[in-house]
């Protein structure tokens, strides 16, 4: 059985919970897309992907180059084979 004090406090909760999730889903959190493209050109900034991209490549010469420890650094395997193409 719930005492009376406990009833209030649920409700309380629930009611927080719902103000939060309006809030979490209004409009003005929402950012357009189209801005962020203009505003990183503006900025002469690169977009995410390239960004991304750029930072996977850094980190793949790094280990690579043993600039990380090897024992926290994952193994890449590497071709060992003398020819890469078919001309001679």
């Amino acid at each position: 059985m719930l005492y009376g004090s406990t009833v209030v406090v649920i409700i309380t909760l629930v009611m927080l919970l719902i103000v939060l999730y309006n809030f979490l889903n209004c409009d003005f959190l929402k950012i357009n897309k189209e801005w962020i493209r203009d505003r990183l050109f503006d900025l002469n900034l690169p977009v995410v992907k390239y960004r991304r991209l750029r930072g996977d490549m850094i980190e793949v010469f790094k280990i690579i180059h043993n600039i990380y420890d090897a024992t926290v650094s994952p193994h890449l395997p590497f071709n060992t084979r003398a020819y890469t193409r078919g001309n001679s």
